[in-house]
């Protein structure tokens, strides 16, 4: 508890900020000169009821001083060089600078952009014409200017799936056998229904911007040149639940395998129709054996990567729904549409899609935004002959086969660009042309690959310069990262003499709970003894027993037992304790030696009230939590007045005096 507690005093106090110099100085510690107005930006922003009372002023000003005592004991012991705090503080810069890095008009743009999107299904064919990211502008003119003639022909007439089976390079347009001898048709170039963070950046917001039956000019993606057709647009289905009936195809099926399986297709769903227990005939029927059982349910699904053929009769039918038989490769469905659901309110979704947006390469447009920015701002000085002179002194073989080495290109020691005053070296390029030389390819341009690797190399060393800059840069920054770092530090000085210590020192917390033992003290209890018998005889023997046996100072139940039990055991004894303010329940009176005679469907109970039990400390075990809690409260008074002896301070009296307002 303690722990939390002085958590949440630390929250009041990490909202610090710099203030100029010509404050006048409230408090001195060890020669540190503390400003007034640093203490006054705290107590008026963490202060709901500002009043400016002797009271309010003093306490806060306490709280005030103890925090700054800390930050001394911090830099006595070098908590800010430990390896464990270096690398936590480092990922936690890492992680807020890159909220500095971005832009974030262009995420919203972005993020606005996607749920615009997310509002409805498109169905696309393509065409393509592969073309490296790196190819140079020869090839790149041939591959565009082939994209342009086959618009032409389509645009001219031409059967798109003919042309895209003759001329895409995409082999998903051409029939493919699989490992077992099925046959899958070629799509034709029918990339079927997708939605946002489906494709291709480039790919989606061309397909978006079509109208249905459109025919884009060429798109240019990382892939190549495409030819984009929007066949259809639809309200977006988020995602649909569904059971199927699935009749398969056999390997090598022939067009009578395929009529025979139709018929049954059609058959079976006569019978749905005319009232027959769908999940009965798919526990009978179904070839798909993953779901027969379950009644031929599958999970959620959304409409990307599914064959169309599949999908489209989704969109058209409500749930409860039953969709005549479709025929896809693997052979014909009958399907039940469960459920069916739109897109949610931008609210509820905003997490998930950008959650999306921040692993999707177009998230790089929110960077390079800033980048580009940053380019008017930095001094920046390279020689493009360089780049040149590099790219001719790579061997593209060494690329290809993945072994390139720096050493291959000469003078690395030099320097390749100026940011401002810093120098990047020939050989720091070099290095990060060898960790992407995966990237290129036979097809590629070395001249063209080495420029778009620079122009990626010098963004990326114009954000970490930025980054590197942002505390003097960015007074926002500066703030938030120095209350984590105070916080932080201060938080693991806490454990360390405080909260960690109160839990491993066993015999410190022992000694310290007997001295406030007494606080927590059990109920004033009573003992209770029970005898039980069926029998209203015996028991007023018991009750008369009982009352002579005490008169005579006898106390002894086995007395009682051993001389009313004589020949059967008639007579049963036990004994309770409970809190005495629970006696008012039982009916008995509190007065040691009270007896109460009970009876409850022929069955009686004799209570004698033994001994009233005084209170009694709690075990260590019983208060652990309490007592650890007050335990660190003490070890934390017991270390502040050791920080208050240890470090010379002062308050300016006069100037505290004039905060005072009341």
């Amino acid at each position: 508890m303690k722990k939390y507690l002085s958590i949440a005093i630390l929250s009041v106090l990490l909202s610090l900020t710099l203030f100029g110099q010509n404050d006048k100085t409230l408090l001195v510690i060890e020669n540190q000169k503390v400003p007034v107005s640093e203490f006054l930006d705290i107590y008026t922003k963490n202060n709901k009821n500002v009043d400016y009372s002797k009271a309010s002023i003093d306490e806060y000003l306490d709280l005030f001083i103890n925090y700054k005592l800390k930050l001394m004991e911090i830099q006595r012991l070098r908590l800010d060089t430990q390896k464990n705090f270096i690398n936590e503080f480092q990922k936690y810069r890492d992680q807020l600078a890159q909220s500095y890095l971005i832009d974030k008009n262009t995420v919203d743009k972005l993020l606005n952009e996607a749920y615009s999107r997310m509002q409805n299904d498109v169905r696309v064919s393509h065409i393509l014409v592969k073309l490296s990211p790196y190819a140079n502008p020869k090839d790149t003119l041939k591959a565009y200017n082939k994209a342009l003639e086959i618009r032409k022909k389509l645009l001219n007439g031409a059967d798109f799936t003919k042309l895209a089976i003759e001329m895409s390079d995409d082999n998903s347009a051409r029939d493919q056998n699989t490992a077992d001898g099925r046959l899958i048709s070629g799509n034709g170039g029918d990339l079927g229904y997708f939605n946002v963070f489906n494709m291709l950046y480039e790919f989606e917001s061309a397909a978006y911007n079509l109208n249905v039956g459109e025919i884009s000019l060429p798109v240019r993606t990382p892939v190549g040149y495409h030819i984009i057709k929007l066949t259809e647009k639809h309200p977006a289905i988020y995602r649909f639940k569904i059971a199927h009936i699935l009749l398969m195809y056999p390997p090598n099926a022939t067009a009578q395998n395929k009529e025979s399986i139709k018929a049954k297709a059609d058959s079976i769903y006569k019978e749905i129709l005319h009232g027959a227990d769908f999940a009965e005939l798919a526990n009978l029927h179904s070839d798909d054996k993953g779901s027969a059982n379950k009644g031929g349910e599958l999970p959620w699904l959304t409409p990307f990567r599914l064959v169309p053929s599949f999908v489209k009769p989704i969109y058209s039918h409500n749930p409860g729904d039953y969709i005549p038989p479709v025929e896809t490769f693997y052979g014909w469905h009958i399907i039940k549409l469960i459920d069916k659901q739109s897109p949610p309110e931008f609210a509820s979704v905003k997490q998930e899609l950008l959650t999306k947006l921040y692993k999707d390469p177009r998230y790089l447009l929110a960077q390079k935004k800033i980048a580009d920015s940053l380019k008017q701002v930095y001094k920046i000085q390279y020689d493009k002959k360089l780049l040149v002179n590099l790219a001719k002194s790579i061997n593209k073989d060494s690329l290809l086969k993945r072994s390139f080495n720096e050493s291959q290109i000469p003078n690395l020691d030099n320097i390749l660009v100026k940011i401002d005053d810093n120098s990047i070296y020939i050989k720091d390029f070099a290095n990060y042309i060898k960790k992407n030389q995966s990237l290129f390819t036979n097809t590629d341009d070395i001249q063209v690959f080495v420029n778009k690797m620079f122009d990626n190399f010098l963004n990326d060393k114009i954000l970490e310069i930025e980054k590197e800059n942002l505390e003097n840069k960015n007074p926002k920054f500066a703030a938030q990262i120095n209350d984590y770092k105070e916080g932080i530090l201060i938080f693991n000085l806490m454990d360390q003499n405080i909260w960690s210590k109160a839990m491993k020192d066993t015999a410190g917390l022992k000694a310290y709970y007997e001295t406030i033992k007494n606080k927590y003290l059990t109920d004033e209890k009573a003992k209770i003894g029970i005898f039980k018998t069926n029998d209203a005889k015996i028991a007023k023997k018991v009750q008369k027993t009982l009352q002579k046996n005490i008169k005579k100072s006898q106390y002894n139940p086995n007395l009682i037992l051993s001389k009313i039990n004589k020949k059967n055991n008639v007579v049963s004894y036990d004994s309770i304790v409970i809190e005495t303010k629970k006696l008012a329940d039982i009916g008995l009176e509190k007065n040691v030696n009270a007896i109460l005679t009970k009876e409850n469907n022929n069955s009686y109970e004799i209570y004698w009230l033994q001994d009233i039990i005084a209170p009694q400390p709690k075990s260590l075990d019983e208060v652990r939590g309490l007592v650890i809690s007050e335990y660190q409260t003490y070890l934390e008074k017991q270390w502040i007045n050791e920080l208050r002896n240890r470090y010379h301070w002062q308050v300016n009296e006069e100037v505290l005096k004039s905060l005072y307002k009341n």
